[in-house]
């Protein structure tokens, strides 16, 4: 998975074995995606920050968007996720010979592009109202061939450009044409 997407489908990956691991034992896949689903449905309000900890194992800690302005920035937080890989490495020596608190390795960016953010909620807000409807059929129905043929890129370069200046500068303002 990680091999075709990149980090960003591990981060995806351990942010839901994460809220598996929330579930009882046993849970079924339905279960553990409604789950999923309904947690991360929250990052329309809430950046998301899934930490490892010795001590306390997974730590989620959402920290509220402000509501007025959560899209204007050009870039937000959406999903940082530690990388569960690297507990207690993160530290290094400080120059009086205890440890130092650093930043833990993470293995996603610490913010992402807003239009990015934005496509990510479409679509987790799509499975989860399939989801919560009970039409899992949509959940898995494949893209028509109008979604799988990219919309930006089938003009001539010189309009490709123009138009995706457009589309930026409406989802940068919050309008959508």
């Amino acid at each position: 998975m990680a091999a075709e997407g990149g980090l960003p489908s591990l981060a995806w990956a351990v942010s839901a074995l994460a809220l598996a691991e929330e579930q009882p034992k046993g849970a079924s896949v339905e279960c553990l995606l409604l789950h999923f689903f309904s947690q991360m449905r929250r990052l329309a309000e809430y950046a998301l920050h899934i930490e490892y900890t010795e001590q306390f194992g997974t730590r989620f800690s959402w920290k509220r968007r402000h509501a007025h302005n959560a899209w204007v920035p050009e870039w937000v937080q959406l999903l940082l996720v530690d990388d569960p890989g690297n507990l207690g490495k993160a530290s290094t020596a400080s120059p009086s010979g205890r440890p130092a608190k650093t930043a833990p390795l993470g293995i996603t960016a610490p913010s992402i592009p807003s239009a990015l953010a934005v496509l990510y909620l479409a679509e987790i807000r799509l499975a989860w109202k399939a989801i919560s409807q009970g039409l899992w059929d949509e959940l898995w129905r494949p893209t028509t061939q109008e979604v799988n043929h990219s919309w930006c890129f089938s003009a001539q370069p010189r309009l490709r450009f123009e138009h995706s200046l457009s589309v930026h500068q409406n989802a940068k303002t919050s309008v959508l044409l």
